[in-house]
């Protein structure tokens, strides 16, 4: 063969490389956008496993703060039943201790739910963080392959 002609045979493939080279160092970024974007989702459904969960704890404690203002109303009318003078007074009052009484089983039985919506939104928040540690567990290692690439890319541009 030509010695000209085996020269440019050579800087072909050596042109050919060059472009393959160029081509996957030109991927690397969106190769690392991916994972980030893997790992921002996963991070995504944590906090909102931990806001939901944060939620419910607050709404509970709302209705425990209610529960307690309601028992205290109970008490000022157990209270000014010793004090009415006249049936009627005393049969409406009655029917106001009720009306307390019904509103805070109905808050009891709201504090319930949201104690087993807590329960069952701790459950998820521990599987959330399990599925993130080991997504950023895997983003890291993928990083470091991708930088590991670029290196010997570069190196052999």
């Amino acid at each position: 063969m030509n010695p000209d002609l085996e020269k440019l045979v050579r800087l072909h493939h050596a042109e050919t490389e060059l472009k393959r080279v160029e081509a996957e160092l030109a991927e690397l970024p969106a190769k690392k956008r991916a994972i980030d974007e893997r790992l921002n989702g996963e991070r995504a459904r944590l906090d909102a496993a931990k806001a939901a969960l944060d939620a419910s704890q607050k709404a509970r404690k709302q209705n425990e703060a209610a529960v307690q203002d309601l028992e205290t109303k109970r008490s000022k009318y157990k209270g000014q039943l010793m004090e009415v003078k006249t049936n009627k007074e005393y049969t409406a009052l009655l029917h106001e201790i009720e009306g307390v009484e019904r509103d805070i089983r109905g808050r009891e039985d709201l504090i319930l739910e949201e104690m087993e919506k807590a329960e069952a939104l701790a459950a998820t928040v521990k599987s959330e963080e399990v599925d993130f540690k080991a997504v950023e567990a895997e983003a890291r290692k993928s990083h470091a392959e991708l930088d590991l690439a670029t290196a010997k890319l570069q190196a052999s541009a």
